[in-house]
């Protein structure tokens, strides 16, 4: 009976403490939220997710001479006084990819630390609305200044999966920009897109253009028979918030991403 006693105390006690932690959650600052999104410059591309009470800083850079990747991960606080993002951790690490299978080998931790005040790294967004990195244990990101790329990448569905989208961010000089692949329709016939452009942080939307003719499919006699159209194609996408996305066609299309990342 003690034992019982005793258990349901520690159970009672964990609950407490769990509703306890809930209760003393912080909202996200107002003055962080324009921070979480994605940034680029040629060969490097920055995203920012807030994680309970603060921010996670993610910094990929290729070097495409040397198939040689750089990751620099920092947890991050708001500064309401500053306006800036400062860290508290950081870690950077490199690798290098064989080209021929694509598999990274070679990995090399620089460090993997908790920042001091001399190695506090700082995020902030100039007036001209760039991402500015001052790096705090180097060079890192030194005249830098990071466009804003909107919250794009990945698969995104609307709710009877008749328009599905999956978009890829590429940062190398040649190919600067998000790659769309649209599917639109059902199995018996449907239209694919294949198309590149930028996203405008004026207006929040991304539009991209047809690089390849749109291909219209139609089952007939227990084949498709596909027809290619060679109009170029306009495609606007906007940004809503809560993991959703307009398309906008025909009375405008909302999408809502989906978290398995799985396209088809």
């Amino acid at each position: 009976m003690k034992k019982i006693v005793s258990l349901i105390l520690v159970l009672a006690l964990a609950l407490s403490l769990v509703c306890a932690a809930r209760a003393d959650e912080v909202p996200q600052p107002e003055g962080g939220k324009k921070f979480e999104t994605g940034w680029a410059i040629f060969n490097t591309t920055i995203r920012i997710v807030y994680e309970e009470e603060g921010y996670r800083v993610f910094i990929r850079n290729t070097d495409p001479s040397e198939q040689k990747v750089t990751e620099w991960e920092y947890s991050c606080y708001y500064v309401e006084a500053e306006d800036v993002l400062k860290s508290v951790s950081s870690s950077k690490h490199s690798y290098t990819i064989d080209p021929e299978t694509g598999d990274s080998k070679g990995d090399k931790t620089e460090y993997e630390d908790l920042d001091d005040e001399n190695t506090v790294t700082v995020f902030r967004i100039t007036e001209d609305g760039f991402l500015n990195w001052e790096d705090g244990r180097g060079q890192d990101g030194t005249d830098s200044d990071f466009s804003k790329i909107g919250d794009f990448e990945g698969v995104w569905r609307s709710d009877d999966n008749y328009v599905w989208a999956e978009f890829e961010w590429n940062d190398s000089e040649e190919d600067y920009g998000y790659y769309v692949y649209l599917h639109r329709g059902f199995d018996d016939v449907y239209a694919e897109f294949t198309a590149q452009g930028l996203y405008n942080p004026e207006t929040g939307k991304l539009t991209v253009k047809t690089i390849v003719p749109v291909a219209t499919n139609t089952l007939k006699d227990g084949a498709y028979e596909t027809k290619y159209d060679e109009d170029e194609y306009e495609l606007v996408f906007s940004e809503l918030g809560g993991g959703k996305i307009l398309f906008e066609a025909e009375n405008g299309v909302e999408l809502t991403y989906d978290i398995m990342g799985s396209a088809g």
